[in-house]
């Protein structure tokens, strides 16, 4: 079983090496707004965070015989304006980088498209959001280490 990180996907932070907010920081700024299916009845989950909206979707990636060998998540967010200092914790744990991706807790491999240099801090990695013309969007890609 793996283990995502609890609490708070995005946060503000006052530096990139700063701690990141407790889970209780989740409920006074995340609203979920619903979600709405594609054709493949597959969700696209929908988030408020002030005046930033965020929609999440996940699908199958490299699909073979016996089942997805990945699973590609993306991340939309659009704002007015273009926050700063946002970030996105994409894991949490013992993570190393390998290969251009990150290999985590030796079970999940990771790699992030889009989005500032993803880097190591306090056990996590983190990916800064960069914004352009209000919109930004983050692909996470999951794979199973081998």
């Amino acid at each position: 079983v793996i283990k995502f990180p609890e609490g708070v996907a995005f946060a503000t932070l006052d530096s990139p090496d700063a701690v990141w907010p407790n889970n209780e920081y989740r409920a006074k700024d995340f609203r979920f707004r619903g979600y709405a299916l594609d054709k493949k009845q597959r969700p696209t989950f929908k988030y408020e965070r002030g005046d930033m909206t965020i929609e999440d979707k996940s699908e199958p990636e490299g699909v073979r015989d016996e089942g997805a060998e990945f699973i590609k998540r993306v991340l939309t967010l659009k704002a007015k304006g273009s926050p700063e200092n946002l970030y996105f914790r994409v894991a949490q744990g013992e993570v190393k980088e390998e290969g251009g991706a990150f290999l985590v807790n030796d079970e999940l491999l990771v790699n992030v498209k889009g989005g500032g240099k993803p880097a190591v801090s306090n056990g996590e990695l983190r990916v800064p959001v960069t914004f352009n013309k209000g919109a930004a969007q983050l692909e996470v890609t999951y794979g199973w280490a081998e």
